[in-house]
């Protein structure tokens, strides 16, 4: 996991990664053209939350989705219907808490994979290698509120074949501690820390 600044982030430079924008409300302008060459180049992103719903300005993009022809969707709705909001996956094997913000999608062509009370809540679209995963509900949230185990094991299993080709993971769930690995084409760095001065005793994975 390797967090970054949306503008220091190369977009247009790469190929086979994965990105997640987590309630990402406002997306300046500037960064809708990188964003989509991100999408034409073999790489996946997870969008949660009301994620791109305004620019910079604050103009109001719900109705004018900058992303509608690489979602393959738009936003239909949104709703601030209660504090504790579930989400289901179609498959059955997911129960999302979101957070106050319910969102629903308008499908084109995408594949629906949360549906709730007859609502689309949750899609996948493929383009060619590229990948786009879309909640538009505060499910984020509503883990670090809830418990963050459902939401921990989807992604789990949406970055599988990206945590795979990693050097170093961890042998089973760890919360409350953040791994990141270096490489300078040679060599290996991997830095774990937990962000205060407890101990936590960790098991990694040398793959």
């Amino acid at each position: 996991v390797k967090l970054e600044q949306t503008q220091d982030f190369k977009w247009t430079k790469i190929s086979g990664k994965a990105v997640i924008l987590p309630d990402m409300i406002t997306i300046p302008d500037a960064l809708i053209d990188s964003i989509k060459a991100f999408l034409s180049h073999g790489n996946k992103m997870i969008v949660l939350g009301p994620t791109g719903y305004y620019n910079e300005f604050e103009d109001c993009q719900f109705l004018n989705f900058p992303f509608k022809n690489e979602f393959s969707a738009e936003p239909k709705e949104i709703q601030t219907i209660g504090d504790r909001i579930k989400i289901s996956s179609i498959d059955g094997n997911y129960r999302f808490d979101a957070y106050k913000i319910l969102g629903t999608i308008k499908n084109y062509s995408a594949t629906p994979i949360c549906m709730d009370k007859g609502e689309i809540t949750g899609i996948r679209n493929k383009t060619g290698n590229s990948e786009v995963v879309w909640i538009p509900s505060d499910i984020d949230i509503g883990a670090w509120m809830q418990g963050n185990q459902v939401l921990s094991n989807w992604l789990a299993d949406e970055l599988t074949a990206y945590s795979a080709s990693q050097p170093f993971s961890f042998a089973y769930k760890t919360n409350n501690v953040v791994m990141q690995t270096i490489h300078d084409g040679q060599n290996w760095l991997t830095v774990i820390t937990n962000g205060s001065d407890t101990v936590n005793k960790v098991q990694l994975m040398n793959k």
